[in-house]
């Protein structure tokens, strides 16, 4: 980047592929191991809001963990907020998703 003039420089940082990056960096990532697996959710938020969201897990209920991010994107983040989301997948495993809840509620 030195040897590059300051022109080229300016260009490239307010060129679109410098702005609009395919996979930005998340903001914020929190990993944990519980006895049902190994989990990780990272999330950007913008005006106090999950504006975007990503899940890791090897726990064997990836039915309840591949909805998280739908179900947590525009989500704020407010334990009211974050339990409501939540909700729907409390039937689905309600100890897998009171953990997550759990360790989303710390975050706040």
């Amino acid at each position: 980047w030195d040897l590059q003039p300051p022109a080229e420089r300016t260009a490239f940082f307010r060129s679109p592929e410098f702005c609009i990056m395919k996979n930005p960096p998340l903001q914020e990532t929190v990993s944990a191991r519980f006895p049902w697996g190994t989990f990780s959710i990272g999330w950007t938020l913008f005006e106090n809001s999950i504006r975007e969201c990503a899940v890791d897990s090897d726990a064997m209920e990836e039915g309840l963990i591949s909805r998280l991010p739908e179900c947590l994107t525009g989500c704020e983040m407010r334990a009211d907020a974050l339990e409501a989301a939540l909700t729907p997948l409390f039937t689905l495993n309600p100890g897998i998703t009171n953990d997550i809840f759990t360790m989303l509620k710390e975050r706040i």
